[in-house]
């Protein structure tokens, strides 16, 4: 069997078991005790766990699908919401694991490549939060995996990769960046260029598309509202073409700070030189991984000359990033240490690992940046913090305008919306009134049109006054004193809560083209 470690290679598995449980373990003791609220995204995949459907505004249902399964287990806690990337997480660190293993035949190389994600920031917040990014990754990281086991082994494996393709992208549609990439490497290594002729890829692709038709069906009851988003995202609509010149910098500014600069710089060595053993060398091995990684990471290049390119999109290149990585690294060392050099190697690597692990430690509970010294700014925490109290003092001022908690609550911005439906006592539904901005799922939900007599809550970011068409809405509106949240003894947000009687009906006109 093509999965048999070898005896020499039993400690870096035994290295790897004990690790991964031993993080497992602390993560679950972190989301169940830890300081930090839902984020943002965590509270809006929440709610569409609340509002099950075929897909929705910006994504596919998978990850709401996960939140409504392990919530319905247990509870409606940040506990059980995460839950999913711990278990998530975990799998895909086994799976990384004996990739890396089958492919170079080494549980050495799988140990490192497992262990070097737990290492960065990316990653380990993929691991306690519960995103879209955990089961996108776990499915990309499966779906490679499948493909490459199709190629070596047995072509029942093309199947079950059509299988993870499709939920990959029930998660993310960046899942679909796949079906180019697994073109190139079979157009391009002579060895495999037959599959392009047999019917087995065409077969999984057909699988994939089966699970993937949900979300077109959805797509086409509503417009179409997804790919309107991700043109808009793109800047490719109404906006027209433009150029950021300074985009590439802030793209591998960005890359540098989630992964650690010593780490990435020394991947993308890797996999340059993944890139002349599967070119010049014809090493099916290296040629996968670097066309799986490296036309990723250039494509999401391109496009911050023109958009505003996240930190986490770029996230399925280091999947093949870290096997490469460990491969090349390893290599370079039996190399070195052949020669009586391999002190230097291990200094080198050894110094990469602990730049990369103290950002992440030191992530995990900020308190200590704070006595540092440093601001609240660097704090990558502090969108997680702050929610709770929001969530209270809304609920008191609910409770003092009506005593049977009738009066509706609604904010102008989706983040803001999900973390009071999350945090105001009895979680009750909540609404996001559109008064000109971006389009979102809310928008797509019943709004509160027909709750007309009632009274409410409302609440925007900033010390700011209640727009003209809500002070139309309703009889009166009275607002609060502006709530302040502090991290590190510093201001870092403000929220305007407002309390308004008597709703008249609200006129909502949404621009054109903002989706």
């Amino acid at each position: 069997m093509p999965d048999r470690i070898s005896p020499r290679d039993k400690s870096y598995q035994w290295g790897f078991w004990i690790i991964l449980c031993l993080l497992t373990l602390f993560r679950l003791f972190y989301i169940r005790w830890g300081p930090l609220d839902l984020s943002p995204d965590e509270a809006h995949y929440w709610e569409w766990s609340r509002h099950l459907d075929l897909s929705y505004y910006s994504k596919g249902p998978l990850v709401a699908l996960i939140i409504f399964f392990l919530t319905s287990l247990g509870e409606h806690s940040a506990f059980f919401i995460r839950l999913g990337a711990v278990i998530i997480s975990a799998g895909a660190s086994l799976v990384l694991f004996n990739l890396a293993r089958v492919m170079f035949k080494s549980a050495r190389v799988g140990f490192f490549a497992a262990l070097l994600p737990h290492l960065t920031l990316l990653f380990s917040a993929g691991s306690l939060l519960m995103t879209i990014d955990p089961p996108f990754l776990l499915f990309w990281g499966l779906t490679i995996s499948c493909f490459y086991r199709a190629l070596k082994f047995n072509r029942l494996y093309w199947y079950v990769a059509g299988l993870c393709f499709g939920l990959g992208f029930l998660s993310k549609f960046t899942m679909a960046l796949f079906l180019p990439l697994a073109f190139l490497f079979l157009r391009f290594h002579r060895r495999y260029r037959f599959w392009l002729r047999r019917r087995e890829p065409y077969l999984a692709l057909a699988i994939g598309a089966v699970l993937c038709y949900p979300v077109l069906l959805w797509n086409a009851r509503h417009h179409w509202v997804t790919f309107r988003h991700l043109l808009g995202q793109a800047h490719s609509s109404a906006s027209g073409f433009r150029l950021f010149l300074t985009g590439p910098v802030e793209f591998v500014g960005s890359q540098m700070g989630v992964i650690s600069p010593l780490l990435w710089a020394g991947m993308l060595w890797a996999l340059l030189e993944s890139t002349r053993l599967g070119f010049r060398q014809r090493q099916p091995e290296h040629l996968l991984l670097s066309l799986t990684s490296l036309p990723i990471l250039l494509l999401f290049l391109v496009l911050s000359l023109q958009t505003k390119v996240q930190a986490n999109w770029a996230a399925p290149a280091y999947w093949s990033g870290f096997i490469s990585a460990a491969a090349v690294f390893d290599k370079r060392y039996l190399a070195a240490r052949a020669r009586g050099g391999g002190r230097s190697w291990r200094s080198l690597v050894l110094v990469t690992l602990l730049t990369a692990a103290l950002p992440t430690l030191l992530a995990y509970d900020t308190r200590l940046l704070y006595r540092l010294g440093f601001p609240p700014r660097l704090d990558p925490t502090v969108r997680l913090q702050g929610w709770r109290e929001l969530g209270e003092r809304v609920s008191a001022y609910r409770e003092e305008i009506s005593a049977s908690q009738q009066a509706f609550i609604f904010s102008d911005r989706y983040q803001i919306a999900s973390e009071l439906a999350f945090y105001v006592r009895g979680q009750p539904r909540v609404y996001c009134v559109n008064l000109g901005r971006r389009m979102n799922q809310y928008d797509l939900w019943e709004g509160f049109l027909g709750l007309r007599g009632q009274d409410a809550i409302y609440v925007k970011q900033g010390n700011r006054k209640a727009e003209p068409e809500v002070r139309r809405a309703f009889a009166r509106v009275v607002k609060e004193p502006p709530l302040p949240i502090y991290c590190g003894g510093v201001r870092v947000r403000r929220y305007s809560i407002f309390k308004c009687y008597g709703y008249r009906g609200i006129e909502i006109r949404r621009p054109k083209g903002t989706y």
